[in-house]
């Protein structure tokens, strides 16, 4: 898993008490975990680890979606 797959699948605004809130419920019983919410497990635990770069990855994400509705006018 990389950074961008990881911003797609966690979102790009996701705070990080949001996301270690959702890494421990998803923890919690792993056995009932559908396919989905392990993808979701791992996306944010890499999240977690890395939170600096994610943190940058937002800021290009919303600086460029930005620019893009700026300059489309």
């Amino acid at each position: 898993m990389n950074m961008e797959e990881a911003c797609d699948i966690v979102g790009y605004n996701a705070s990080r008490y949001a996301t270690r809130n959702m890494t421990k419920a998803l923890k919690m019983f792993r056995l009932m975990n559908t396919e989905e919410e392990e993808t979701r497990l791992q996306a944010g635990l890499f999240v977690l680890r890395r939170w600096k770069k994610y943190q940058q990855a937002c800021n290009e994400y919303r600086d460029n979606s930005y620019e893009k509705r700026r300059f489309s006018k």
